[in-house]
């Protein structure tokens, strides 16, 4: 399709990693977190201008939370970048 992905994390700087949990069920309605992956970033967050985009994707369980607690993650005024409060 010829579209180019930045795996990127606030903080953190190209050739970082940041690491990944899995969540396994272990019954009686509850799970337990494990240690996932240990997750390549290529590219600066502070360095994006997110202009340039197409799309944003923020994967779940606490990333959005984290993004939307911190004042630098909340909308930039891009088209691509909306929160239910934005207007």
């Amino acid at each position: 399709m010829g579209y180019t992905v930045h795996a990127v994390c606030p903080d953190k700087e190209e050739g970082d990693y940041v690491r990944t949990a899995v969540h396994d069920f272990e019954g009686d309605q509850t799970y337990s977190e494990k240690p996932g992956h240990n997750f390549a970033l290529n590219a600066t967050f502070d360095e994006i201008d997110e202009t340039e985009y197409d799309a944003l994707v923020i994967p779940g369980g606490r990333a959005p939370e984290y993004i939307r607690l911190i004042p630098w993650g909340r909308p930039r005024g891009s088209p691509h970048i909306r929160s239910s409060t934005s207007q």
